[in-house]
């Protein structure tokens, strides 16, 4: 699925230059290591193999990722600091011959970066790959099992390509872009004696005084992006019912809202 470069772009700044942000982007094994302890379970060359099919975009890509692939014409260099070239991807469309893994493919650990609200996104495209069986289907023997994984099989990629080319995958970029945005609007100011780690040497007074001005922009934010009210309650309610599965946010949660206040005297800056 193609995606515009402004919103790939926005993507990538909210979620790495953001001088607040309290999440930060994970390479893949970090963010396969993630996803397993949230009981999602996804093989570090299957991950790899859904952002080169254009099934899932990342958050940015360095040097070694673009070089890896035949596909540059859908990279786009954006400075987001790192000390070499760094892209964001706005994708391809997906075939549902494409999704089917032919060759191996690898490339450097820590040139492909992704973020914990993603999580959702992969929720979705895992779900497509799932096949279910009833488990008495064994009492039938080895070839009923597999005669029934036969006709199911077939269909995954036109299930998996379906989606990944929907406008509600879109839409959740779109979501995921608005959360990055938010995040450090929201989550630092809950409680504002309490400093959270990665300021720097900035001051609560430099952090209040980012945020008013961030403030201005919310709305042009808003509609550049152009989500639709029904969109992001849809997208809401997913998120909020699987928030039992994987929270990415629950850092901030149980520091900000169930630490005793022993542990925020600690952290008072």
């Amino acid at each position: 699925m193609q995606i515009s470069e402004e919103l790939a772009c926005f993507i990538a700044r909210t979620a790495i230059t953001e001088p607040f942000r309290q999440t930060r982007v994970m390479t893949t094994p970090d963010f396969v290591r993630w996803l397993g302890e949230r009981g999602l379970r996804v093989r570090y060359d299957s991950l790899l193999h859904l952002w080169r099919v254009g099934v899932l975009h990342p958050v940015a890509l360095l040097e070694p990722a673009v070089e890896a692939t035949k596909d540059r014409g859908r990279f786009v260099r954006f400075d987001l600091g790192y000390d070499q070239p760094s892209y964001v991807d706005i994708g391809r469309s997906v075939t549902e011959d494409s999704v089917t893994v032919r060759e191996a493919f690898t490339v450097a650990p820590d040139a492909v970066l992704w973020h914990p609200f993603q999580l959702w996104a992969l929720q979705r495209t895992l779900a497509e790959l799932e096949v279910s069986i009833a488990l008495d289907t064994t009492l039938h023997g080895a070839k009923a099992y597999k005669d029934l994984v036969d006709r199911i099989v077939p269909d995954v990629p036109r299930r998996l390509a379906s989606w990944a080319n929907s406008d509600n995958h879109v839409t959740f970029l779109k979501v995921l872009a608005l959360m990055l945005y938010a995040e450090p609007l929201v989550h630092v100011f809950l409680h504002t004696w309490v400093r959270l780690p990665g300021w720097g040497d900035a001051s609560l007074n430099d952090y209040q005084q980012w945020r008013q001005e961030e403030g201005k922009r919310a709305a042009r934010v808003l509609a550049d992006l152009r989500l639709g009210l029904d969109d992001v309650r849809d997208w809401h309610r997913s998120i909020a019912t699987r928030g039992a599965i994987g929270d990415p946010v629950e850092r901030f949660r149980v520091l900000l809202r169930h630490v005793g206040w022993g542990e925020r005297q600690r952290l008072r800056g």
